[in-house]
């Protein structure tokens, strides 16, 4: 099965997906305590770099605002194949 892959086209920061739980359990980052906004894991890409861990509920937006690109596809391993 392949998997699509995103191009950034410009500089991007959100949260890593080992943080996005916490920030969508508090309504988004401007409704987190300090404390707990200090805690928030970051991913940064750069503006011509793949973005593979873009939050699946971001990808329309982002595509629509012309923030990332379609690029094609990654073929996965089969099993047992080398």
């Amino acid at each position: 099965m392949a998997e699509t892959r995103y191009r950034a086209v410009v500089d991007l920061t959100y949260p890593a997906p080992s943080s996005l739980g916490a920030v969508e359990k508090a309504g988004g980052l401007s409704k987190m305590s300090e404390t707990a906004r200090a805690k928030v894991i970051f991913k940064r890409v750069k503006a011509g770099a793949y973005a593979d861990s873009i939050p699946e509920k971001s990808i329309k937006w982002l595509l629509k605002q012309g923030l990332i690109k379609k690029v094609g596809a990654t073929a996965s391993k089969r099993k047992g194949k080398k």
